[in-house]
């Protein structure tokens, strides 16, 4: 294929070049170490006395420590090419010209291709064809570096790893040791993770978002595959099939035996902001990708005095998350009374920097911590006093309730607990409680999501799909890492149990049982958005009783009644086409009920009739203007007054001006 336009062509400073051979020589060495673990220990439990490696503060000098230390785990596998590799850090150390630095670089990935060669594919292990043309050239008298990327997919793009990634993963492979040489690939993907992590935000402007609840592309529930990050990178995203009805997660769930008390350490911790903007580079529009962020910071320890700096502090590092298209990012509410979780999540919900038509903040609730409500309404049918909750399931209602009047897009029910692995959250819930909190939060327009003890030796992912929920959390110690059961400790990333775990999924949605949620899922949205036609209406409580007994004849029935509602096409990644879809098909929508009651017929048709029109112009934007204004958003909200006594939901608006808190 010719390119016959100018050649997007990118400068590569030495100071990017030298970072640029490190990240790949220390990658080399964790590669090995992931080899190791899988060549040598098969069928031996893993052992390991430290954490995953993580980012620090290092000065350029220090090369040979990282790598010394990854020998040492090595534990004499690849001695022949020890030599090699310390070689490649005393000369990363020492080099400072492109052209050494180059030629290092390909040093690293010839050790490479000899010593773990590609990584592991579940395809065509002969695949040779170039995708790209990438180039990488050291003018001979600047010593300057440059990189040439021949193609239209790279035009416009600041970062050309993400065009690239995206053509190697339709290939659904690694490039080829050939490829890595003659186009510059490898290079140019590393040159990605440096130019991110130096300031530079790739065009994202296709990022995929979690989509609409019963509508969703490719499944109703997504598993979150969950990692710190480098197991994303180096082996979990390079195959498309693999992001298929899936959640690219970034979170750092290994937990010291020693420090195992959440009074002392989190669940679940944050990974760092280098590893998540990494992973972006890889995933593009693949999947939705997402960010755990955690419990509220402390300062001194008093919410009043906290509050500020809280609140602030957080919102600038979802916002920067969001910047690199991030899909949601995940708050825990810990260490928090319900009155102060509500202003935390309004006010930070606020303060977002985002697209809040597509990017999410999700409140996490841990269900095996006590919650204090001391909400006014609370404390008023109390005596004055506010009511400590200790059960799950009331939590976890409390929690939907908290997350909608807080302006949040999502609640995440939490099961973990100080024991790690977690125990499954649904064996803490039971079925019927955990369908009626998934009904719960949808009829409220929020995404759901359980996180805790899912496996793929069980029937634990199949016992999720039956509940609705939109994900289900899925890495670690349960699926997705090597774990060492005594110390805590993670080992390398296990790529080959990602077609089984969407296998799981895949199967379960397909049961009579999957199929009916789904339904009940669309019937508890289409309330939400007002698209349910009222004579619908009496037989959602119907479907969620069947569902919850698990009877099928009842569930059968049900769905041949409501066969249009099954029969309608998910929304993609225009969830405003779809809504107004269903308007215009419907025969009588709680909205319009409630829009005659304002305007009268005249003025509904009046409405249609522009609608129609933004419908066939496509115009996505447009129709979301009308959505979130009056006087459609007073007749979706009025739709909701007999069953909430108000909106379903608190609208998440940035006021641009001073408040008073």
């Amino acid at each position: 294929m010719t390119y016959d336009k100018p050649v997007p062509t990118f400068g590569v400073p030495r100071t990017d070049l030298k970072q640029l051979v490190r990240l790949h020589l220390n990658d080399v060495a964790v590669r090995m170490w992931n080899q190791h673990i899988r060549d040598e220990k098969a069928g031996t439990p893993f052992a390991s006395d430290t954490e995953l490696p993580m980012y620090a503060g290092a000065s350029e000098e220090t090369a040979m420590d990282f790598i010394e230390f990854m020998i040492g785990k090595l534990e004499g596998q690849f001695e022949s090419k020890f030599d090699e590799l310390r070689q490649c850090a005393t000369e990363c150390d020492s080099l400072n010209t492109s052209k050494g630095l180059l030629e290092l670089f390909f040093k690293q990935v010839k050790l490479q291709a000899e010593t773990v060669g590609k990584v592991y594919l579940d395809g065509d292990e002969t695949a040779s064809a170039e995708v790209s043309t990438v180039g990488v050239l050291v003018h001979p008298y600047t010593d300057k570096c440059f990189m040439t990327c021949p193609g239209a997919e790279f035009a416009g793009q600041p970062v050309p790893s993400v065009a690239l990634n995206k053509l190697l993963r339709d290939k659904n492979r690694d490039p080829t040791a050939g490829e890595y040489f003659a186009t510059g690939e490898y290079f140019c993907i590393y040159f990605g993770y440096v130019q991110v992590t130096n300031g530079v935000v790739p065009d994202y402007t296709g990022y995929r978002f979690h989509g609409t609840s019963g509508f969703r592309k490719d499944a109703q529930t997504y598993c979150s595959l969950t990692d710190p990050g480098d197991g994303h990178c180096l082996e979990g995203t390079w195959i498309t099939d693999n992001m298929k009805g899936a959640i690219v997660h970034v979170e750092w769930l290994e937990r010291p035996k020693a420090a195992e008390s959440r009074d002392m350490i989190e669940s679940y911790r944050i990974s760092s902001y280098i590893d998540f903007i990494k992973v972006r580079t890889h995933v593009s529009d693949a999947a939705p990708t997402t960010w755990f962020v955690g419990r509220p910071l402390k300062d001194s320890g008093d919410f009043g005095c906290d509050f500020l700096k809280v609140v602030h502090t957080t919102a600038a590092a979802l916002s920067a998350a969001f910047a690199h298209g991030a899909a949601e990012c995940k708050c825990v509410m810990e260490g928090l009374t319900a009155s102060q979780m509500l202003r935390y999540m309004t006010a930070l919900s606020q303060q977002l920097v985002r697209n809040r038509a597509r990017q999410y903040v999700s409140a996490a609730f841990p269900l095996n911590t006590p919650l204090v409500d001391d909400r006014e309404e609370t404390k008023a049918a109390n005596g004055g006093e506010p009511v400590t909750i200790t059960d799950k399931y009331e939590i976890g209602k409390l929690g939907v309730v908290l997350a909608a009047e807080g302006g949040f897009d999502k609640v995440t029910f939490d099961g973990a607990g100080d024991v790690y692995p977690s125990v499954n959250i649904l064996e803490q819930l039971g079925h019927p409680e955990a369908v009626d909190l998934i009904h719960r939060a949808h009829e409220r327009g929020l995404i759901t999501y359980y996180s805790a003890g899912f496996k793929i030796k069980d029937d634990s992912i199949a016992k999720a799909v039956l509940t609705g929920t939109d994900g289900i959390g899925i890495g670690g110690a349960q699926v997705l890492r090597h774990m060492d059961h005594t110390s805590g400790m993670h080992g390398p990333y296990q790529p080959e149990n990602l077609p089984i775990i969407l296998g799981l999924r895949n199967a379960a949605q397909e049961t009579l049982l999957g199929r009916g949620v789904h339904l009940l899922c669309r019937m508890d949205r289409m309330f939400f958005e007002g698209t349910l036609d009222a004579v619908f209406e009496p037989k959602r409580d119907k479907l969620l009783q069947a569902l919850q007994t698990k009877n099928e004849p009842a569930v059968e029935t049900l769905m041949s009644m409501m066969s249009r509602i099954v029969e309608y096409p998910d929304d993609g990644e225009t969830p405003m086409m779809g809504y107004f879809n269903r308007v215009l098909t419907a025969d009588n929508p709680l909205v319009k009920i409630e829009a005659i009651k304002d305007v009268g017929e005249h003025g509904w048709s009046a409405m249609m009739k522009k609608i129609k029109i933004l419908m066939e112009a496509e115009d996505e934007n447009e129709l979301y203007e009308v959505y979130r204004m009056a006087p459609w958003a007073t007749w979706k909200d009025a739709c909701h007054v007999q069953k909430f006594g108000g909106a379903a939901r608190m609208k998440s608006k940035l006021v641009l001006g001073k408040v008073t808190n």
